[in-house]
């Protein structure tokens, strides 16, 4: 009970820190950078491997159907 009570605690610690560094201050994004973070994601997908095993390949087809 008092391990419940200490993991509790900590999870209230937690949520008060993202809230208080939650902004509501709104961020305008420029086209240049639109541009640059979709050249980055894309960079980062091409770099995503294949996979492998077959246990991998049927991890991704469940992956693919669900969503």
């Amino acid at each position: 009970m008092k391990k419940i009570h200490v993991l509790l605690g900590q999870i209230d610690d937690v949520i008060a820190q993202e809230n208080s560094s939650e902004s509501n201050e709104e961020i305008e994004f420029t086209p240049a950078m639109l541009t640059e973070m979709a050249g980055e994601l894309r960079k980062a997908l091409e770099q995503v491997p294949e996979p492998s095993t077959k246990e991998e390949k049927d991890c991704v087809e469940k992956e693919t159907q669900t969503n």
